[in-house]
């Protein structure tokens, strides 16, 4: 697993990207059985969406958003 740039002109520019520009998360499954690969795979699936739903909750900046749409 890793965190990468985006694939984007800019970026591939730079050789050496900054920390902040990490935004794409690269993950590389092997599996012996069909099964298995999706069992991992629903498995992470999970916790991505458990990692966003606490970035959402907890984020500042969507929170203002939010705030100011219901104005």
């Amino acid at each position: 697993m890793a965190v990468t740039a985006p694939n984007t002109p800019s970026a591939q520019a730079k050789q050496i990207a900054n920390e902040e520009e990490k935004t794409v998360l690269e993950t590389v499954y092997s599996a012996t059985t069909h099964r298995m690969l999706r069992v991992s795979v629903n498995g992470f699936m999970e916790s991505v969406n458990v990692v966003l739903g606490v970035m959402e909750e907890l984020d500042v900046d969507v929170l203002r958003e939010g705030d100011e749409s219901m104005s």
